[in-house]
């Protein structure tokens, strides 16, 4: 590959995969770059895109159609501290912000909904709640990285040039505000085994550019809520349009796919597996 092609290659991934593509890596916001101004309309259309597919998915009736998100631009960085490696965002940053504020909303919901499992016999309660614990580590692991070697427990994956994600406690700077936020919502995460996580303004200085980024995030638990309790008549919370994944559809083939602790939890067993997708494939689950 000459250097041309390697500068230009274009791959296609999910969300997931962008934010793991290599470990310790850090997402920077240029300076050129204006800051989030994402308004509920643009939050919407996303939340929408994002919901046909697992839709889709579900069914099985469009089993392999992709949602297309957009183009995300990125410029690789060498050797940047304390990331081992780091992205500049030349094109995108608004929805990887938006979608970074909807893996921290579904935090909070699998933490706060976690007691409804106590019902469930034991097995299926056990593989539930690993189950829910490693996808909220994995969507933890998408707004917040971690290195080792260095007494700062977590930096947020994505930052501005304003910036400074130091080594030490006391030697990081979090202007921006998403790098606030998301460091916020780290100590937050580590500290409380349920929360409700209000993000406000820091002070006047900055709330015009924190206001749209705490405003979004407001809505996109609102939306989470909504979905979580069902379509209701008359719903206040309701503003997203999208169709409504049943229970019974946790049986299909691709939407089990989603479940990555199910053979780790019942030892391969297929007959324990099967009879655990049952149980919470009824309609009152």
């Amino acid at each position: 590959m000459n250097e041309e092609e390697h500068l230009f290659r274009a791959e296609s991934r999910n969300f997931l995969k962008t934010m793991a593509m290599h470990y310790a890596t850090g997402f920077r916001i240029p300076e050129f770059q204006r800051g989030y101004n994402w308004d509920t309309e643009k939050v919407k259309r996303l939340l929408e895109d994002c919901l046909s597919r697992l839709y889709h998915l579900s069914s099985e009736t469009n089993g392999e159609v992709f949602t297309f998100l957009g183009t995300i631009i990125l410029v690789d960085v060498k050797n940047p501290r304390p990331c081992e490696k780091s992205f500049l965002i030349i094109d995108g940053q608004q929805r990887l912000t938006t979608l970074s504020l909807l893996c921290c909303a579904l935090i909070e919901k699998i933490k706060n909904t976690r007691s409804c499992l106590e019902p469930l016999d034991n097995e299926t309660k056990s593989w539930l709640e690993s189950e829910t614990k490693y996808q909220e580590e994995a969507l933890f692991d998408c707004t917040n990285g971690h290195i080792n070697r260095t007494d700062v427990p977590y930096y947020p994956r994505i930052v501005r040039e304003e910036d400074h994600i130091g080594v030490t406690k006391g030697s990081f700077d979090y202007n921006s505000s998403i790098a606030y936020f998301l460091n916020k919502f780290s100590n937050e995460f580590n500290d409380e085994s349920s929360f409700d996580f209000n993000f406000k303004p820091r002070s006047d200085r900055h709330e015009g550019k924190d206001k749209q980024l705490g405003a979004n995030y407001e809505y996109i638990k609102r939306q989470i809520d909504f979905l979580y309790k069902g379509d209701r008549e008359g719903s206040d919370d309701k503003d997203i349009e999208c169709e409504f994944v049943a229970s019974e559809n946790f049986k299909t083939r691709s939407f089990r796919k989603l479940f990555q602790e199910i053979n780790n939890c019942f030892n391969d067993d297929s007959s324990k597996r099967d009879a655990a997708i049952a149980k919470i494939s009824k309609p009152n689950f």
